[in-house]
């Protein structure tokens, strides 16, 4: 099973996306839980593509492709914007960013706590993000 959607770089486009990893999840069938994580986490990997890489272009684009291999989906997150590794984000302590009310750095965050694994790749000019959420404990 593979599926894909491209979007135009744009926030308004994110609930088009939203819409969509949920159509799929629901197809598979996939857990309630897993498959809010899954949303979540793409969606916010998607919104800091648009927000920090530049992308935000007459041709920006997010492309998505999603897999169903065993037990685990596998989903790349492809864009042409700035260069980010999420895999060398250390992410901040939640207490910390509510004491000194840090108005970001929850994202990635509830990325790595919600996706088993993260790689990052650049090929050419793209950028590859890929996650992998186990379906089985």
């Amino acid at each position: 099973m593979d599926n894909v959607f491209v979007i135009e770089c744009r926030n308004q486009n994110l609930s088009k996306l939203r819409h969509y990893i949920n159509n799929v999840l629901d197809q598979i069938p996939v857990d309630e839980n897993i498959s809010f994580q899954l949303v979540m986490a793409i969606d916010e990997l998607c919104a800091n593509i648009i927000e920090h890489s530049k992308t935000n272009k007459v041709d920006g684009f997010i492309k998505i492709e999603l897999t169903k291999k065993n037990s685990c989906i596998v989903v790349k997150i492809i864009d042409e914007g700035e260069s980010f590794n999420p895999t060398q984000y250390e992410p901040s302590n939640v207490r910390d960013l509510a004491k000194n009310k840090a108005t970001g750095g929850l994202g990635l965050a509830i990325v790595n706590k919600f996706i088993d694994k993260i790689e990052y790749s650049v090929h050419n000019t793209l950028n590859i993000c890929t996650l992998y959420k186990n379906l089985v404990a």
